[in-house]
């Protein structure tokens, strides 16, 4: 995921019938966001309070979109990527979409 959000523009595969799609990029950086949330998600125990597991997930997800976004606007002459507020919004879209489906489960579990 990383390593995807910064690699040079050109190093990305070209796929011409996925970019027809409106806003793919958007979609791709929500479903990154929505997959490591929701892992995060899955890996911590559930012990602990439910509710600062959410917020402790959702605040390291969106600093890791921040940061990532923030170094692609640093590292712009080499990779020719550039900070975009809409990937950062689509980042904490998936995120918070991971967080709600954690939330019903583990509520679920519990019953």
């Amino acid at each position: 995921m990383f390593y995807g959000m910064l690699s040079p523009s050109s190093s990305l595969p070209k796929v011409n019938w996925l970019t027809m799609i409106p806003y793919y990029d958007k979609i791709v950086h929500a479903s990154m966001f929505f997959g490591f949330s929701f892992l995060l998600f899955c890996l911590l125990e559930f012990e602990n309070s439910l509710k600062r597991i959410i917020i402790s997930i959702f605040f390291l997800s969106i600093g890791f979109g921040l940061f990532t976004e923030g170094l692609q606007y640093l590292l712009k002459n080499l990779t020719h990527r550039s900070f975009e507020y809409m990937d950062f919004c689509a980042d904490t879209i998936g995120v918070i979409i991971a967080l709600v489906i954690g939330y019903c489960i583990a509520r679920y579990k519990e019953k």
